[in-house]
């Protein structure tokens, strides 16, 4: 059975991708999209801000004009001597961020609309009721009739094919009392968006009403300072298509919103108080020719607002700054078919990111993890500068990591298990690889050269038989532990423990290119430490020896799978070699193979190589020169006593 493998490579990816799964069904949730816009707000509003056009004015009623003329609201004949005093500074439009609904005096009213009249191109507003159905008391205020004239309205409708019905419709609406509705150059909606979190970030550009589809308040002000180019509004059947004023495009979302550039904090559109603008204590011609936006900015007065730029923002700088949008065209762009983007790229990333951090090594999808992840954050940051799109930061970023950290916990915890597993049977070597780049990489099946050291101990089955048992266990570990620290250190890992005989390999599964040279190092050495620990159980009367013996040649390696564990093994003739050169060595003698002498190269001079001839071994069809090798001499390979003679 292949079932615990079968786990270990795909257990850690269908967990990755269950987290996407989880992650893009949390990413309609409230926590995360609030998160989304909080991230969208510090990305968009914490650099440099483009300068307002200047074209738009507010006449602010502040606390100064409070002061100097009365308590608000004041008088209609207020309104009308602002209105005179605007025309006289050739005001280009003006706009009132506020509701005429009820009548003040005859002659009150009168004198209001008469400077309208004669301005010829001042705004006033109204509110829809957007509750359907309205209800009893609503009834009672709001019109559901249009008054004549009837409000600004777009000048063409274009519906697509399969244009879908419009969901933003009032049932009602509170215009201004007749006469001013008649004397004004035009009426628009006041309704401000507010987003789940309680921020106003966008504007409706229409809502329905009585079969035509109202202008709000903005874009009638800039439409009047275009010199009234057709207003268009495009239907299409996944909703809203565009809004455009003329020739200028204003980027909407599917239901029809525009998405506010605000220009900074409060304070940012320019301003003069209403009491400098009747008394005539402002710079000539500061007005002339301007969009002039009147509405309240004293604190605790008229409609506030929380924005990105400001937590108690005055209602009359929204639409001022809404009007300065339109003017320049740099509205920001959210709409649903920039989210399905958002939507395939976070499963692409998600995707890339759990196969890298399941197949790859650690190193290389760790930085691949943070190429995908800096490289979205610079394509989204890219998009908001150049064309204004706001493009979630916090769903993609959270899909890559998490995915990355599941897998990886996952993979490295059951690889590191299964590793330290190996590591007991190979070596520690072994187990930090099998964690750096994995059980699947490490323990791959394939065919390669490499050198084999075996030893086997000499007189151990007589001792064992008649020594005490922790006698022969104390002896076994101190034996084990030697030889396994000399190969550690010097780039091998033990294949096997096996009784009184160790197999090691120098080349797999960490790969060595002087695997040769090594080999015998660790064959000579092996003997060295085995010296001190033979000549201390010699003491008390343990006669043992150890004989060592070093080939190379093509093996395959590779884990075999069972049913509960994987056995790293090694199969081939440099194996055999190995082992039947231990078994013919004496006590003392390292015996390596011809094959590993030429690796290692005649002009090494850190071992001395003797012949001792030919050898009929079992399991070899011809017989097979065997060396003898030893340290301290200058690198000779001699054939008997013969010094010149060199193994080709």
């Amino acid at each position: 059975m292949r079932t615990s493998l079968v786990n270990v490579r795909w257990r850690a990816p269908l967990t990755g991708l269950l987290v996407i799964i989880v992650l893009s069904v949390a990413g309609t949730s409230t926590p995360v999209q609030r998160l989304e816009l909080m991230t969208a707000d510090f990305t968009l509003y914490h650099r440099r801000l483009p300068q307002p056009t200047g074209a738009v004015v507010i006449a602010a009623i502040d606390e100064q004009s409070i002061n100097e003329i009365g308590r608000w609201p004041w008088p209609r004949a207020v309104e009308a001597r602002l209105i005179d005093a605007l025309r006289d500074q050739n005001a280009a439009v003006i706009g009132f961020d506020m509701v005429f609904s009820e009548n003040e005096s005859q002659a009150a009213d009168a004198r209001f609309a008469q400077s309208m009249k004669v301005q010829k191109s001042t705004y006033i507003g109204y509110f829809f009721d957007t509750h359907l159905p309205l209800k009893a008391i609503d009834s009672l205020v709001y019109k559901t009739a249009l008054l004549d004239p009837p409000p600004v309205v777009y000048d063409i409708v274009r519906k697509e094919p399969g244009a879908q019905p419009i969901y933003l419709s009032a049932g009602g609406y509170l215009p201004p009392i007749p006469e001013l509705n008649r004397a004004a150059a035009g009426t628009a909606f006041l309704n401000i968006n507010e987003d789940l979190d309680g921020l106003v970030r966008s504007y409706p550009t229409f809502i329905s009403f009585n079969g035509v589809y109202c202008v709000p308040m903005f874009l009638a002000l800039a439409d009047a300072y275009l010199h009234h180019p057709p207003m268009t509004l495009t239907i299409a059947d996944y909703g809203i298509a565009a809004v455009a004023l003329g020739n200028r495009t204003v980027p909407v979302d599917e239901s029809g919103r525009v998405t506010l550039h605000y220009r900074g904090p409060i304070g940012t559109i320019p301003r003069y108080s209403i009491s400098d603008i009747l008394n005539r204590h402002i710079p000539s011609g500061a007005l002339a020719g301007k969009i002039i936006v009147i509405g309240v900015t004293a604190p605790g007065v008229g409609d506030r607002f929380a924005t990105p730029v400001g937590d108690d923002f005055p209602g009359v700088e929204v639409l001022a700054s809404a009007v300065d949008n339109a003017l320049a065209g740099d509205f920001f762009v959210r709409s649903s078919r920039i989210e399905e983007q958002e939507e395939i790229t976070v499963w692409a990333l998600g995707i890339a990111t759990i196969l890298a951090a399941a197949y790859a090594g650690a190193g290389f999808s760790f930085v691949l993890m943070l190429l995908m992840l800096g490289g979205y954050l610079y394509h989204a940051m890219a998009r908001m500068a150049s064309g204004g799109v706001v493009v979630a930061i916090v769903l993609p970023s959270l899909t890559v990591v998490l995915a990355y950290l599941v897998v990886v916990s996952l993979r490295y915890i059951a690889e590191g298990r299964r590793g330290a597993f190996l590591a007991r049977f190979l070596s520690p070597q072994l187990a930090r690889t099998v964690l750096e780049r994995g059980l699947a990489d490490t323990t791959q099946q394939k065919r390669i050269q490499l050198s084999v050291v075996a030893c086997d101990l000499r007189g151990f089955t007589s001792f064992a038989e008649t020594a005490a048992p922790e006698d022969v266990m104390q002896f076994l570990q101190e034996y084990y532990e030697t030889v396994g620290r000399v190969v550690t250190e010097s780039g091998g890992s033990i294949l096997n423990y096996a009784g009184d005989g160790i197999v090691a390999l120098v080349g797999a599964p960490v790969a060595r290119t002087d695997y040769a040279w090594r080999a015998v190092n660790i064959a000579l050495e092996i003997w060295n430490r085995f010296r001190e620990i033979m000549e201390r159980w010699r003491k008390v009367g343990l006669q043992v020896g150890l004989g060592v013996g070093v080939a190379s040649g093509f093996v395959t390696v590779g884990a075999i799978p069972s049913s509960d564990h994987l056995e790293y093994t090694a199969v081939g003739p440099a194996v055999n070699l190995a082992v039947r050169l231990t078994n013919r060595a004496e006590s003392g003698q390292v015996l390596v193979d011809s094959r590993t002498i030429g690796l290692i190269g005649e002009n090494d001079q850190s071992f001395e190589f003797e012949s001792i001839g030919s050898a009929e071994l079992k399991g070899f069809a011809r017989p097979l020169e065997v060396f003898s090798a030893r340290t301290g001499a200058p690198a000779t390979f001699r054939r008997g006593h013969n010094a010149d003679a060199r193994r080709n």
